[in-house]
């Protein structure tokens, strides 16, 4: 693999990872959420409320899953309650409510997405995008230590 290719798939696998973070962190508090409501007060709650809710760094940390070390999960509590989170929640719901909200503002277009708004004559072909699928694979592999594509 040239070095070009591997720069791209390294910066779209970064961009991925990142994306991907942050949706699991933003799940984690979720669960968090619904975990206290369910096992502290017993009263299920549903995702779509569990969202709107915040807790208090106590009421967290009474719900550690048990994948994740006590002082990861007391950092990411902490990170919860903190101004810092609180401020870029409020602007993020803020952002969502004005008229010209557009979900996907600002972010990184995939190839696939790409081909879907200009068409396929404007975009790689298949084979770019299958190409550009193994040189993902390829570093994944390089990364890990081992062969993740047949």
């Amino acid at each position: 693999m040239d070095d070009e290719h591997r720069s791209h798939a390294e910066e779209v696998l970064e961009r991925f990872a990142a994306k991907q973070c942050r949706n699991m962190m933003y799940e984690l508090r979720v669960s968090a959420v619904k975990a206290y409501y369910d096992d502290v007060l017993q009263q299920p709650i549903k995702d779509i409320v569990a969202r709107k809710k915040l807790l208090r760094e106590a009421q967290y940390l009474k719900v550690k899953p048990e994948w994740i070390s006590e002082e990861a999960w007391r950092k990411i509590c902490s990170y919860w309650c903190s101004q810092e989170f609180l401020k870029k929640r409020r602007l993020a719901q803020d952002s969502r409510m004005q008229p010209d909200f557009a979900q996907n503002r600002g972010r990184f277009s995939t190839i696939w997405a790409d081909q879907a708004i200009f068409g396929k004559s404007v975009i790689a072909s298949p084979t770019t995008v299958m190409s550009l699928v193994y040189i993902m694979a390829d570093y994944i592999s390089c990364i890990i230590g081992k062969e993740v594509w047949p």
